[in-house]
Protein backbone atom coordinates (compact mmCIF):
# COMPACT_ATOMS: atom_id res chain seq x y z
CA UNK A 1 0.00 0.00 0.00
CA UNK A 2 1.47 3.37 -0.60
CA UNK A 3 0.40 7.06 1.16
CA UNK A 4 1.12 9.86 -0.45
CA UNK A 5 1.74 12.84 0.66
CA UNK A 6 1.07 16.72 -0.46
CA UNK A 7 4.45 17.44 -1.07
CA UNK A 8 4.90 14.07 -3.06
CA UNK A 9 1.89 15.73 -5.67
CA UNK A 10 3.06 19.05 -5.25
CA UNK A 11 6.88 17.60 -6.55
CA UNK A 12 5.01 16.26 -9.49
CA UNK A 13 2.26 19.19 -10.09
CA UNK A 14 4.11 22.02 -10.67
CA UNK A 15 1.29 24.35 -11.73
CA UNK A 16 -1.62 23.34 -9.41
CA UNK A 17 -5.18 23.83 -11.86
CA UNK A 18 -8.79 23.25 -11.03
CA UNK A 19 -9.40 19.48 -12.79
CA UNK A 20 -6.25 18.00 -12.86
CA UNK A 21 -5.82 13.98 -12.67
CA UNK A 22 -3.82 11.55 -10.62
CA UNK A 23 -3.56 8.16 -11.44
CA UNK A 24 -2.88 6.23 -8.67
CA UNK A 25 -2.61 2.07 -8.01
CA UNK A 26 -6.07 0.87 -6.07
CA UNK A 27 -4.59 0.20 -2.92
CA UNK A 28 -3.42 4.20 -2.47
CA UNK A 29 -3.86 6.25 0.79
CA UNK A 30 -3.32 9.71 1.58
CA UNK A 31 -2.62 11.85 4.33
CA UNK A 32 -4.43 14.76 5.51
CA UNK A 33 -2.74 16.98 3.56
CA UNK A 34 -2.83 15.52 0.09
CA UNK A 35 -6.37 15.14 0.86
CA UNK A 36 -7.06 18.81 2.10
CA UNK A 37 -4.98 19.26 -1.59
CA UNK A 38 -7.16 17.41 -3.41
CA UNK A 39 -10.37 18.67 -1.95
CA UNK A 40 -9.14 22.45 -2.90
CA UNK A 41 -7.89 21.53 -6.19
CA UNK A 42 -11.28 19.92 -7.65
CA UNK A 43 -8.41 17.16 -8.29
CA UNK A 44 -9.87 13.75 -9.81
CA UNK A 45 -8.04 10.71 -8.45
CA UNK A 46 -8.15 7.52 -10.45
CA UNK A 47 -7.69 4.27 -9.05
CA UNK A 48 -5.84 2.36 -12.06
CA UNK A 49 -3.77 -0.87 -12.16
CA UNK A 50 -0.05 -0.21 -13.64
CA UNK A 51 -1.22 -1.49 -17.47
CA UNK A 52 -4.47 1.30 -17.76
CA UNK A 53 -2.88 4.43 -16.58
CA UNK A 54 -4.42 7.11 -18.45
CA UNK A 55 -1.63 9.22 -20.71
CA UNK A 56 -2.82 12.62 -19.39
CA UNK A 57 -2.65 12.09 -15.92
CA UNK A 58 -0.35 12.11 -13.34
CA UNK A 59 1.02 9.52 -11.99
CA UNK A 60 1.98 9.05 -8.11
CA UNK A 61 1.43 6.45 -5.55
CA UNK A 62 4.29 4.02 -6.72
CA UNK A 63 5.67 2.10 -3.76
CA UNK A 64 9.21 2.65 -2.64
CA UNK A 65 11.30 1.12 0.18
CA UNK A 66 11.75 3.09 3.03
CA UNK A 67 13.98 3.33 5.70
CA UNK A 68 12.38 1.53 8.74
CA UNK A 69 11.23 4.16 11.65
CA UNK A 70 12.54 2.15 14.80
CA UNK A 71 15.34 -0.14 15.17
CA UNK A 72 14.63 -3.90 13.70
CA UNK A 73 12.47 -5.94 16.03
CA UNK A 74 11.23 -2.77 18.29
CA UNK A 75 7.57 -2.21 18.64
CA UNK A 76 8.06 1.64 20.35
CA UNK A 77 10.35 3.91 19.95
CA UNK A 78 13.59 4.21 22.11
CA UNK A 79 13.36 5.78 24.88
CA UNK A 80 14.91 9.86 24.98
CA UNK A 81 17.91 10.56 26.36
CA UNK A 82 18.08 12.93 29.23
Amino acid sequence: MAIVTEVEIRAQVKQPRPGITLSVPPDTRFSPGARDFINTWKVEVRYEADTAVSPDAIRLGVPRSRPARYPEGAATPPPAKP
